[in-house]
């Protein structure tokens, strides 16, 4: 469970299900088939940040060491974790030092919680400083206004799919874990609920 105040959405990128062989009971599911082949191989966890706060990326990471992830790694699905920087490196060349410094400790061995993860990107959405914009004070006065973000999302959305993701986790930079083993909680869930093209909120 991550904190109650932070949206977030886990969008799938799977292949329609016409070729099913498996049929979901879950609820909500309204029993629309899927295959169990294919759910899920592949999971991109994305955690979005930007010049005005790069500055608290390691201290997140760090905090994981308290809430776990997983209990066991799972043998199913395969988990991934993309830092994503908003604008050009240079324009904060700190911002990419901090997003280094948490891929470097991760692949170093430096954090508890790695285990529970494959590998670690860190990329650039390159997104203009003049349109790298999000500011809820000009909400219905400048349609950039939440411009930033929302390229951040479409560049991630890419990336995974080119890469092969099936499943694609929004972790925004204040998701702070709440609850130890989350990651199997939100497998769980996505197995659960499946299909469905986004879940979250």
């Amino acid at each position: 469970m991550l904190s109650p105040l932070t949206t977030f959405f886990i969008v799938s990128l799977l292949r329609p299900f016409a070729q099913s062989q498996k049929r979901s009971s879950h609820p909500r599911s309204t029993n629309v088939t899927h295959d169990s082949m294919m759910w899920p191989n592949k999971m991109l966890v994305f955690r979005t940040f930007a010049a005005s706060d790069y500055q608290n990326l390691e201290s997140g990471f760090k905090s994981w060491g308290s809430q776990l992830p997983c209990s066991v790694v799972s043998k199913n699905t395969r988990v991934d974790i993309l830092l994503l920087f908003s604008a050009p490196w240079s324009s904060c060349p700190k911002a990419r030092e901090a997003a280094e410094f948490v891929s470097s400790s991760f692949y170093g061995g430096n954090y508890s919680w790695a285990h529970c993860f494959d590998r670690m990107f860190v990329e650039s959405a390159m997104i203009p400083l003049e349109e790298d914009m999000y500011d809820t004070r000009l909400m219905g006065i400048h349609e950039l206004w939440v411009n930033g973000p929302n390229r951040q999302f479409e560049r991630a959305m890419k990336s995974a799919g080119n890469r092969g993701y099936e499943i694609v986790y929004l972790m925004e930079s204040d998701s702070q874990p709440v609850q130890l083993h989350w990651l199997d909680t939100l497998l769980a869930e996505i197995e659960a609920t499946a299909p469905f093209a986004v879940l979250g909120r």
